[in-house]
């Protein structure tokens, strides 16, 4: 969100339509920590104004930790476009409804999912994703036919053809498995943002810092994204890596070693004042 406020991404009429499973707004929440939703114009930066932003993060995934490496050099972040599908069937006794009579929402979501993940695996492209990850079933009782369903599925690469490719198959196939079942399907994007090519200058300022702190370093491309991905919109930017146990984030067994912290801080700070002397 602070990075959206910073790239004039986030819209007054967002801090009233963007809301947390009990309802609170963006805005109410804004005020209840207690910030001015008014000032947010004035939080926007000028595109061209500042000269990088540069975004030292742990990986969230294994590469670095199998590979050895310290440091990885961010080229590239794959963004995400998100699709909540609404399936809708007819509520029914699980004993008293015979199989030939069923609407089921949830078998027809099970197809979704399962489309998901074949089409992503299909692709032409070896870095795009696809992740059922959340899943409503209504009414929710063992002796229901689910009658209505929600699930949330987020596709990313960092090649914009290849995602949207797969978004608009999945789609298709979503349109198809209703038909088919006699379902009716509702679709509402989420998130729709664009893939970030990081810039070479701030890439070669990582490089070279790794390089003369005697760290080394391979490239990778981010495959969640960032706040860097947000502000490529007003600067150039980058990003780089320290390695994340077993690749683990998100949870409470994510963790990077002090000395792979220490190693992160050196290069950053080196990579700055790299940045800054150009």
């Amino acid at each position: 969100m602070g990075s959206r406020a910073l790239a004039g991404a986030l819209s007054e009429a967002q801090l009233d339509s963007l809301a947390d499973r009990e309802g609170t707004t963006l805005r109410e929440a804004l005020v209840a920590y207690g910030l001015e939703p008014a000032l947010l114009p004035a939080a926007r930066i000028a595109p061209g104004s500042v000269h990088a932003f540069l975004e030292l993060h742990i990986e969230q995934g294994p590469v670095l930790e199998r590979a050895g490496v310290p440091i990885g050099v961010v080229t590239g972040i794959a963004a995400p476009h998100d699709v909540r599908l609404t399936v809708r069937g007819t509520a029914g006794h699980a004993g008293a409804t015979p199989m030939s009579h069923r609407r089921d929402a949830l078998l027809g979501a099970a197809e979704i999912a399962l489309a998901a993940e074949r089409l992503a695996n299909a692709s032409p492209s070896t870095s795009v994703v696809a992740t059922t990850g959340v899943l409503h079933v209504h009414p929710g009782a063992v002796n229901v036919i689910p009658g209505e369903v929600v699930l949330e599925v987020d596709v990313r690469d960092r090649e914009l053809g290849a995602r949207e490719r797969v978004v608009a198959e999945l789609l298709s196939a979503a349109r198809e498995t209703c038909d088919r079942r006699g379902l009716e399907l509702s679709v509402a994007t989420l998130v729709e943002d664009r893939p970030v090519t990081c810039a070479p200058a701030v890439v070669e300022a990582v490089r070279g810092a790794a390089e003369a702190a005697g760290f080394a370093a391979m490239d990778l491309v981010s495959g969640a994204f960032h706040d860097a991905m947000i502000l490529a919109a007003v600067a150039p930017v980058g990003m780089l890596f320290v390695p994340s146990r077993n690749g683990i984030s998100h949870h409470p067994a994510e963790h990077t070693d002090p000395e792979q912290l220490d190693a992160g801080v050196a290069v950053l700070t080196a990579a700055l004042a790299r940045l800054a002397s150009s």
